[in-house]
């Protein structure tokens, strides 16, 4: 019984000349589908995951649409894709290269985006005072939430639209309104 048909690997003349190698699906995680990917170490940064992934099977490239990033720090993330959706479709990807189309996107849409370019960048409150480096972005119940590394400790921040300040995408900086006692917690 055939699970999947990857014959739809399509001539280089066909996918987008801006893909680069940005890492390998390392293995299942659970049963509905969800996938992990380890990031190559070589990255400036971590892209922006949405629309279209390749994977590279059979000597060809192979197009899936990215249903979900369910969580991403600056080593790998757990995604879903819309055609894997079982834990045997799961394996037939493990292993391979995935692809992606990486361009300078200088304009940021806040209502369209994932917010996964915002690993490592630095968090700065309404004082200006760095708070630490963003190592993970979650979606968790529905909110967004920033993980933030800094020499002290680990801590979690609540992202929202309404408590942002600004994102400088050239300084890689998020400034965000942060309440009072956030960091005591």
């Amino acid at each position: 019984m055939v699970i999947m048909n990857f014959s739809l690997g399509i001539s280089n003349a066909n996918f987008p000349n801006n893909l680069v190698n940005i890492g390998r699906v390392s293995k299942a995680i659970g049963y509905s589908g969800q996938i992990k990917i380890v990031f190559q170490k070589n990255l400036d940064s971590i892209p922006n995951l949405k629309g279209t992934i390749w994977l590279s099977i059979d000597k060809k490239m192979v197009p899936f649409s990215l249903k979900e990033v369910h969580s991403i720090n600056k080593e790998s993330a757990i995604i879903s894709l819309d055609d894997i959706i079982n834990p045997d479709q799961c394996k037939l990807v493990t292993g391979r290269d995935l692809f992606y189309p990486l361009k300078v996107n200088k304009r940021t849409k806040l209502a369209d985006d994932n917010f996964s370019f915002l690993v490592g960048y630095k968090l700065i409150d309404q004082n200006d005072t760095t708070l630490g480096k963003i190592s993970e972005v979650a979606l968790s119940y529905g909110q967004i939430l920033l993980t933030i590394e800094n020499q002290q400790k680990n801590f979690l921040v609540p992202f929202h639209e309404n408590i942002l300040i600004g994102i400088d995408q050239d300084k890689q900086t998020i400034s965000l309104e942060i309440a009072e006692g956030l960091m005591d917690l």
